[in-house]
């Protein structure tokens, strides 16, 4: 029985649930999107692992944000993401190719050289920025 009052009882229980689901995220390779709008722009931020497993997650919020919300314009950030395995590319440039044939354009930044060649090229259509700031010079109209 917590003899304090219950706000700081729960408050701290809650701490430690924080850093219990935590511990156990980064034991199950975790995976999360972060979605932002500056000017019309949408900025996927990836965090955690990127593998056969959680390319599901990503190739559905590219659903959602094409075929829902009728997305135009991305910017999808890799800096905070590791990719387990080079098939992951392909699964990428597959998404990549329903935007461009729904006329979007899409930024990408912190991938390798190495990564940029797996993904491919595409003029006018596809963009590697060093960071999400240079997006702005290509997909702003």
């Amino acid at each position: 029985i917590c003899r304090r009052n219950f706000l700081s009882c729960f408050v701290e229980m809650k701490d430690r649930l924080i850093v219990l689901i935590y511990s156990v995220c980064e034991v199950t390779s975790m995976f999360l999107i972060t979605t932002k709008v500056n000017k019309g722009i949408i900025f996927l931020r990836l965090y955690g692992s990127l593998n056969k497993k959680t390319i599901k997650e990503f190739s559905e919020e590219i659903n959602y944000l094409l075929y829902e919300q009728g997305t135009k314009k991305l910017v999808i950030n890799f800096d905070e993401v590791r990719v387990s395995c080079n098939d992951i590319f392909s699964t990428i440039g597959n998404k990549l190719i329903e935007i461009f044939l729904s006329c979007g354009e899409v930024a990408l930044c912190g991938l390798t050289q190495k990564e940029e060649a797996c993904i491919g090229r595409r003029e006018e259509q596809l963009f590697f920025v060093d960071s999400e700031l240079d997006a702005f010079q290509y997909l702003v109209n």
